[in-house]
């Protein structure tokens, strides 16, 4: 894999991911992130931007979105829950970067795109659907 001049080595740019992505619950900050990968908070924003195409904040905030997406379509979570789940301060916070980024409400969005697992994961026995793979469970467009 290329280096991008400027960019992190593939090494920290995996363990900033990897950060990154369990910083949705736990929290940690910037300048956290980039001494566990040893380098100063500017030179890690920079680099990070130069190896992703994103800012830290950005990836986290598309990361969050995806996250809440996969949810809303393979489970019947509430809202509020899922907002939770992915690190958003509350389901108000949720819905509107929500519809920013994807133009339709959650709610809307789950709708459309046919989430039919209940919250637990499992589906009922006895139903038409039962056997059906996840992604087979989806409406097509």
């Amino acid at each position: 894999s290329e280096i991008n001049r400027g960019g992190l080595t593939p090494l920290r740019l995996s363990r900033a991911i990897t950060l990154l992505e369990s910083s949705v619950t736990n929290r940690m900050s910037l300048s956290q992130i980039a001494i566990e990968c040893g380098l100063s908070s500017t030179y890690f924003a920079r680099a990070f931007k130069v190896s992703t195409g994103l800012s830290p904040y950005r990836w986290l905030a598309q990361h969050r979105i995806e996250k809440a997406s996969q949810t809303l379509t393979s489970t019947l979570l509430p809202l509020s829950e899922i907002a939770a789940q992915c690190g958003f301060a509350d389901q108000a916070h949720f819905a509107r970067v929500f519809r920013n980024t994807k133009g339709v409400p959650p709610s809307i969005w789950r709708r459309d795109m046919g989430s039919t697992q209940p919250a637990d994961g499992t589906i009922a026995i006895g139903t038409s659907v039962e056997a059906a793979p996840l992604g087979a469970l989806r409406k097509s467009a």
